[in-house]
């Protein structure tokens, strides 16, 4: 999979506090990673305003983490099939959302609030992210 939704990261840039991620937030991260993902392969390290990200292979999933400055996990995320959506979702999207096409689906796994999804669907020059609860509730995140 080529990039992951970009509401998740700016989700995790606007729910972490900025600092500047020198060394010693960099080990953390680090550290902190490799006890939770042991296996994980291809690790690219990426600072960004508010977290740190690793985006890298784990069990044969792409998939990003985000850490702040403490080391501590914020989220992960991985790009999902659309069917993995709660059903109650698929039916607000099914009616709601008919002849756009859907570009891209992630889970985002926030330590603080749980599993939310980000569905990026597109209609002509309009691109519309909808933000879905672990519930299948369904909101528009944002519209472009």
């Amino acid at each position: 999979m080529k990039k992951l939704l970009f509401a998740a990261t700016l989700l995790v840039a606007i729910a972490s506090s900025s600092f500047a991620a020198g060394t010693a937030a960099n080990t953390k991260a680090a550290r902190s990673f490799n006890a939770d993902f042991k296996d994980a392969k291809n690790v690219n390290w990426k600072t960004g305003e508010g977290y740190i990200k690793a985006s890298f292979v784990w069990n044969e999933m792409n998939m990003e983490s985000f850490y702040n400055e403490e080391g501590e996990l914020i989220g992960s995320s991985r790009a999902i099939d659309i069917n993995a959506l709660p059903v109650k979702a698929l039916k607000v999207i099914k009616e709601k959302y008919d002849g756009y096409v859907t570009h891209e689906v992630v889970e985002f796994d926030s330590v603080e609030d749980g599993i939310c999804y980000y569905v990026s669907e597109v209609k002509e020059n309009t691109k519309t992210i909808l933000k879905i609860s672990s519930t299948g509730d369904v909101s528009v995140y944002s519209k472009k």
